[in-house]
């Protein structure tokens, strides 16, 4: 069976190549680390983590105060060994406080810019958002792109990962290749859930992230992605063999613009999902959908005012495509994001949001997120 969404990537796959080929060594403002970086016997140990706290208002007088939540993240090092674990506080929907783990994972530095990783992740390395984005003291909106985590990789998985960086001429190149559990299957809707611990058939998802910057240390980073797996449904059912294939393009710009006294960030990201044709409900459909976003956000950083420069002012474009005849309770949809954000430090901000969707209402966000 041939899917269309592949021929789309592998021309994008040589567009990228054709771009982006090396530099010469003499642009490169770094070299690669030493293989000496980490001595023997050394232990360390570090505590970080964020705190999230906000209000919505959505529709007339109706004030909606979110419930806090609290992340820490533990990062223990011995030797070429890191162990990196994250516990959760959170309310649910009355109110019932919960602590957890969130995620786990083991890091084996294996030298010459690889590292090899096993358990569950925190996010997978599917486009750029949710890999680095997720934190609510970098991503400058309250609000997410449309259907960014209805559609791809971005909760996390169990599995194992190789990831490096290396150079390209004078270009970088990062590389991720990762074997996990997989999504689910809602075999009523034929919508992609999230990975579960004890997987729900023996088929694994098998997938690649590769990044390249034009040069050393370069604010420009375009990523391309893919994932496959030979099916998603359980096991013993008719869904079990639905194939899945995923891909993911995204690019990440950030410059500074003497012109406007400061700096542009500038993000995007498309996902395309591609099902095996299968019947959900009694309805047999063609299952790809997509979604993608586009973000600009300026702050005048190098304005006189003090307190001009630490605003930053965004706005985002997302829309996700529902594929025809979906039961999925959601329809094809786009939002629109603009949103004023105050940086009292580099980790610690205050986020005014509007956000206009076209089936969902409109709704007005204040958020504050803490890097502890």
């Amino acid at each position: 069976m041939k899917h269309g969404y592949s021929h789309l990537a592998g021309t994008l796959l040589v567009a990228l190549g054709v771009c982006f080929s090396p530099l010469s060594r003499s642009m490169a403002q770094s070299s690669t680390s030493s293989d000496n970086t980490f001595s023997p016997g050394v232990t360390k140990d570090l505590l970080v983590g964020d705190f999230d706290f906000g209000a919505s208002f959505t529709g007339k007088n109706n004030l909606q105060y979110d419930a806090p939540a609290v992340s820490l993240i533990n990062l223990y090092r011995m030797n070429n060994f890191f162990f990196q674990a994250a516990i959760g506080g959170e309310f649910d929907d009355n109110g019932n406080p919960s602590i957890g783990v969130k995620f786990m994972n083991i890091n084996y530095l294996l030298g010459k810019g690889w590292e090899l990783r096993a358990g569950q992740f925190d996010a997978m390395p599917f486009g750029r958002f949710p890999r680095t984005f997720d934190p609510s003291w970098i991503w400058p909106l309250e609000g997410t792109p449309k259907g960014m985590y209805a559609l791809g990789l971005t909760n996390g998985d169990f599995g194992v990962m190789l990831q490096g960086a290396q150079y390209l001429g004078n270009s970088v190149l990062r590389s991720f290749f990762y074997i996990t559990n997989g999504p689910t299957l809602d075999s009523s809707t034929g919508l992609i859930g999230a990975p579960i611990i004890a997987d729900n058939n023996k088929y694994k998802m098998y997938g690649v992230r590769f990044s390249l910057s034009p040069y050393a240390l370069s604010n420009l980073e375009i990523g391309v992605n893919a994932a496959y797996t030979r099916g998603v449904g359980d096991t013993g059912t008719a869904f079990a063999r639905v194939p899945l294939t995923m891909w993911a393009f995204d690019f990440n710009y950030a410059p500074t613009v003497e012109s406007l006294d400061g700096f542009l960030r500038l993000r995007g990201q498309l996902n395309l999902v591609d099902l095996g044709n299968a019947t959900y409900s009694g309805v047999n459909y063609k299952n790809n959908s997509s979604t993608y976003f586009a973000m600009v956000a300026y702050q005048p950083s190098m304005a006189d005012s003090p307190f001009i420069s630490k605003l930053m002012f965004s706005t985002m474009l997302s829309h996700i495509q529902v594929p025809t005849g979906a039961d999925w309770g959601r329809p094809t949809d786009t939002q629109y994001d603009l949103g004023v954000t105050y940086w009292f430090n580099w980790r610690t901000n205050l986020k005014f949001n509007y956000s206009l969707t076209q089936h969902e209402g409109n709704a007005f966000y204040i958020h504050l997120g803490i890097q502890i």
